[in-house]
């Protein structure tokens, strides 16, 4: 279990990162919820000093280890998040809490979208040990994570540009899928408990085009073009790699070769 829980997204995390995170996600609405002023503001402290703790470790180790996808995201949103809502929070009876209170949302809803993909990645990995209890050995790759910045002159620019368009279009699909279910949700809840979306609850009512079905059918079509754009691109940085490596076979043999 140990080795499928390791091949994951969320097992690039080790046991004391993932509980924080995990922790403070789910601590994050406790703000809103707590009307004592003083229990907001050591809650509100301790989230921040948990998201700040990720923020420092990824720096520190961000040369030396893997961290799942999005994982850097993640931690700014919801360090963004938090102080949103605990300013909020003093100003309930007010307009701002109504308008304040909907970049939170679209942020959770966010990050409930990647926590999502590391589930389905779960899935994926249990599914594929199912299928193949074993596997070869792997090639050693170096030590350190070699960044797109090191890579960048063992990629042509026409490959670059290539690259940086599957990460655009990956992007832009993603952002349009949190967008409709964004509206979705906004479909199905009573726009008079959240004034500032009233107007734009009652245009998506009228709107036939935001049903459940065709979230479905946006995300089949999502995760089908990822299939390609994703595969793509790990094509293009495993063949920056190997134009890196045989550079440096070539180094270390000229070396041997002068003395």
């Amino acid at each position: 279990m140990r080795k499928i829980i390791r091949l994951t997204e969320i097992g690039k995390l080790n046991g004391v990162e993932a509980l924080i995170f995990f922790l403070a996600f789910l601590g994050g609405p406790f703000l809103l919820i707590f009307h004592s002023s003083i229990f907001r503001i050591v809650a509100f402290v301790m989230l921040m000093c948990s998201i700040i703790f990720l923020i420092f470790k990824k720096r520190v180790n961000s040369e030396t280890r893997n961290y799942p996808y999005n994982y850097p995201v993640l931690l700014y949103l919801l360090c963004i998040t938090f102080i949103i809502v605990f300013v909020i929070s003093f100003y309930k009876d007010s307009i701002i809490f109504s308008y304040g209170l909907t970049i939170p949302l679209f942020a959770y809803l966010y990050i409930i979208g990647i926590i999502l993909f590391y589930v389905l990645n779960i899935i994926f990995i249990v599914l594929l040990k199912m299928m193949f209890p074993q596997e070869g050995e792997m090639i050693k790759k170096e030590s350190n994570i070699i960044s797109l910045k090191k890579l960048s002159k063992y990629i042509d620019i026409d490959t670059q540009k290539i690259f940086l368009s599957l990460s655009l279009i990956n992007v832009f699909l993603y952002l349009f899928f949190i967008l409709f279910a964004m509206l979705l949700v906004i479909k199905h809840i009573d726009s008079e408990q959240i004034g500032s979306i009233e107007n734009l609850s009652i245009w998506v009512k009228r709107q036939e085009f935001v049903t459940f079905f065709n979230g479905i059918s946006i995300l089949s079509l999502m995760i089908g073009i990822y299939t390609i754009t994703f595969p793509a691109q790990s094509k293009i940085i495993n063949e920056a790699r190997l134009k890196l490596q045989e550079r440096f076979k070539e180094c270390t043999n000229n070396s041997f070769e002068s003395r």
